[in-house]
């Protein structure tokens, strides 16, 4: 599964004609091993969540989700439960399926990470295919309520994926990351205070993210 790339080459610069028959190789990868979760029901805790997506996955329950502390950190999991109950209904395949889907996204995503970084590039499919089908049964795939993990994975590796190659795009770009992460630490560090004895330690929470030389500290 090696690709030809340069090291020297931005990733932007085009992809190897190996990189689609990859991909479909790690789908089919991710279902030889994901196969049997299609055959298990839905477990209770699947239809409490699917209950729940209900009332709070459509678009007139997205106000009530938006008031409930618990339910709205969790709004993609409600969605992805809702378009797959609305077009399947209560099908057990469906739901399985859903979750080999993400997990194929995952893989590929994990793909483009490694042909993101420069010296990860020659070993990217490999990396990606380990992914693929590492501890064989994967609780976070093989029980329908633990696609949250699927999508935390991949919005976070979309974020990981979007820095990296943001960075890699021109001097500048690097040079305003670094100044939005030195800026982000150094400003933590200087609003919290050591607190005197019998008194808590105090941060200020309005702090823009790439501040630099913010000094509000709480006297």
């Amino acid at each position: 599964m090696r690709a030809s790339f340069s090291r020297e080459s931005p990733y932007t610069g085009g992809l190897s004609k190996l990189t689609l028959p990859i991909c479909v190789a790690l789908a089919v990868l991710c279902v030889l091993t994901y196969t049997p979760s299609l055959s298990l029901p839905l477990l209770e805790d699947d239809y409490a969540n699917i209950w729940t997506a209900q009332h709070y996955g459509s678009w007139t329950g997205f106000p009530a989700m938006l008031h409930d502390d618990v339910a709205r950190i969790r709004a993609t999991v409600y969605w992805d439960i809702y378009l797959v109950w609305k077009y399947w209904g209560l099908s057990a395949e469906a739901f399985r399926m859903s979750n080999v889907f993400l997990h194929i996204l995952d893989t590929w995503l994990v793909y483009a990470l490694g042909l993101a970084w420069t010296r990860m590039r020659a070993a990217a499919g490999w990396a990606a295919a380990f992914f693929a089908v590492y501890e064989g049964h994967q609780e976070a795939i093989m029980w329908f309520s633990g696609n949250n993990e699927l999508l935390m994975f991949l919005f976070g590796g979309a974020s990981l994926w979007c820095w990296i190659t943001l960075w890699g795009r021109s001097p500048t770009c690097q040079r305003r990351l670094e100044a939005c992460a030195t800026g982000a630490s150094s400003s933590k560090a200087q609003r919290v205070r050591r607190a005197p004895p019998g008194e808590s330690g105090t941060v200020s929470r309005h702090t823009p993210f790439c501040a630099s030389s913010s000094k509000e500290v709480t006297e």
